[in-house]
């Protein structure tokens, strides 16, 4: 069971990683679109979270 629930959360990260690599790409262009994946990448839920409070905006 605990397996199945690593290989749920991994699975989970990942899809998280490329919905926000995507969603900065196309809000903010290429560069800031990798900066906010990578920051998610190494940080994790806090830039998660930091992403939802900063990263959406239009400006």
């Amino acid at each position: 069971m605990a397996g199945f629930l690593v290989a749920l959360l991994w699975l989970a990260s990942i899809l998280i990683f490329l919905w926000i690599w995507d969603d900065a790409t196309r809000r903010h262009g290429q560069n800031i679109g990798c900066l906010w994946a990578l920051a998610v990448l190494a940080l994790g839920p806090i830039a998660i979270i930091a992403y939802f409070l900063f990263g959406r905006s239009e400006n």
